[in-house]
């Protein structure tokens, strides 16, 4: 036994975040490609900068895309920012976390910040770098100072003096854009305003898309700063050459607009005054769904430092579970939680490596997954409670219909149905539709518990796995 789990935990594993199509679980690098020629293509029929909504569920993996496209676009820019077609260079491209400066309630210094970081990395002419820095100091709208120091060592310019400069000429009238009265103050905003676009577009402007700008969590962010933010890039970067891609949930973002401005918003109205179009992040096909399993068996449960997994989850896996999983529809977000609690169930010391019956592996696995996506089937199993109807209901639903006779045995053998329909195996399997012949000599009862499959007690293995599972959540509670 040992030397079959020694087996399965021989591996060198990467336990660091995905960052780029090498690790592509999600088959998203082709969706890359067509997203780079619809920019390119989209592009042509906008008369200023391109704005475009890359909309996805919370946990759907689009911080994910983002680190690999952004990876992908540096490495071929870097490497020749011609390739492929001498006619379309490798745009430029800045992330932007949206979420991370939403303390510091200025969208147009977290936006400027990146992009003046970003110029100087890549060996700019310090005219740019300082021409942008020099129209953005003119504007005194982000001399705060919570976010002094962070602006000042990406940009080396200094917040906090600069709004003190700004407030001291508004009141000695001394500078030439700041005059006496609220008006004058109005114009000269403006004045500067124009000066940090006419500075913006000098660096970027262009026939082709010449930056990419990644924002990402915007969805995360207060309802005002999430607002303002979209205005800021509406009226400062409407840019020919600019491409601004904000990943977002867009239902969360309706949600962050009508709390702005009141439940009775037309957000569909109201979201079109700031982009152009919306694309769909493709939702996980089967064959990313196995792979990311595959992975996250490897990662998270077979080997973690000195613990071993104490059972064959990918044999485990190859009795249907795969499927389960996917017309489970767990989230990348939900697949990783999922495993990782899987990873401390299953884990035992080398000492203690004593091997898990297959079903009770089984009952693993479905619990863990069942506690983000069917609260009502993981109470039922846990507790011994469902009918058979929500039994025969919850197999059709949950496991591909080859299969669906041996998991309706599983189930009815792993006493969670309620008492009195503990017995009638045949009937319960009549009821689902199933055949299954003559009875073997001592009852179907006797016959399903005596496979070894479950052990010899009469456990609800269900409600074990439910119990390991409330413990580790008090853990990190």
């Amino acid at each position: 036994m040992d030397k079959k789990i020694d087996a399965l935990n021989n591996q060198t594993l990467n336990y660091g975040p995905i960052e780029s199509f090498d690790q592509d679980l999600l088959d998203l690098h082709t969706f890359a490609d067509r997203l780079e020629s619809f920019i390119r293509v989209e592009h042509l029929f906008v008369g200023d900068g391109l704005v475009l909504g890359l909309n996805a569920p919370f946990g759907h993996g689009k911080t994910t895309f983002l680190n690999m496209w952004e990876d992908r676009l540096k490495k071929r820019r870097k490497a020749d920012p011609n390739e492929g077609d001498v006619s379309t260079p490798t745009p430029m491209v800045i992330r932007v976390n949206a979420w991370q400066s939403d303390y510091l309630s200025d969208p147009l210094c977290a936006i400027v910040s990146k992009i003046i970081e970003e110029l100087k990395e890549e060996g700019h002419n310090n005219g740019q770098v300082n021409e942008i820095s020099k129209a953005f100091k003119k504007m005194g709208w982000f001399g705060l100072a919570i976010g002094g120091q962070i602006v000042q060592k990406v940009t080396g310019i200094n917040a906090i003096e600069a709004g003190e400069v700004a407030e001291k000429r508004v009141q000695s009238g001394n500078d030439e854009n700041q005059e006496s009265n609220p008006f004058d103050v109005f114009q000269a905003r403006q004045r500067a305003m124009g000066e940090l676009k006419a500075a913006l577009s000098d660096a970027f402007q262009g026939k082709e898309p010449t930056v990419y700008i990644l924002v990402d969590e915007l969805d995360r962010c207060r309802p005002d700063y999430a607002i303002t933010f979209l205005e800021t890039i509406k009226h400062i970067f409407d840019i020919r050459g600019l491409v601004f891609v904000l990943a977002v949930d867009r239902d969360h973002l309706e949600v962050s607009a009508k709390a702005a401005f009141g439940r009775g918003l037309n957000f569909d109205e109201y979201y079109r005054k700031f982009l152009q179009r919306e694309v769909n992040l493709p939702k996980m096909s089967d064959k990313g769904n196995k792979r990311m399993i595959d992975q996250f068996i490897d990662k998270y449960v077979k080997v973690i430092d000195r613990r071993v997994c104490c059972a064959d989850i990918k044999e485990a896996m190859n009795d249907g579970l795969y499927g389960f999983l996917h017309h489970a529809s767990l989230t990348p977000r939900q697949l990783t939680e999922m495993f990782r609690i899987l990873g401390h169930i299953l884990a035992r010391n080398r000492e203690e490596s004593m091997w898990m019956l297959h079903n009770i592996a089984q009952v693993t696995v479905i619990m863990s997954a069942l506690r983000f996506v069917n609260s009502t089937w993981y109470e039922g199993l846990a507790n011994g409670g469902l009918s058979e109807d929500d039994v025969i209901g919850a197999v059709k639903k949950y496991f591909d219909e080859d299969i669906q006779n041996e998991w309706l045995t599983f189930f009815f053998g792993g006493y969670c149905l309620v008492v009195d329909q503990k017995a009638d195996y045949a009937g319960f399997m009549g009821k689902a539709g199933e055949e299954i012949g003559d009875p073997p000599a001592g009852g179907w009862s006797s016959h399903l518990r005596s496979s070894g499959q479950w052990g010899r007690s009469y456990i609800n293995w269900f409600s074990r796995v439910r119990h390991c599972i409330e413990e580790l959540e008090q853990m990190s509670a």
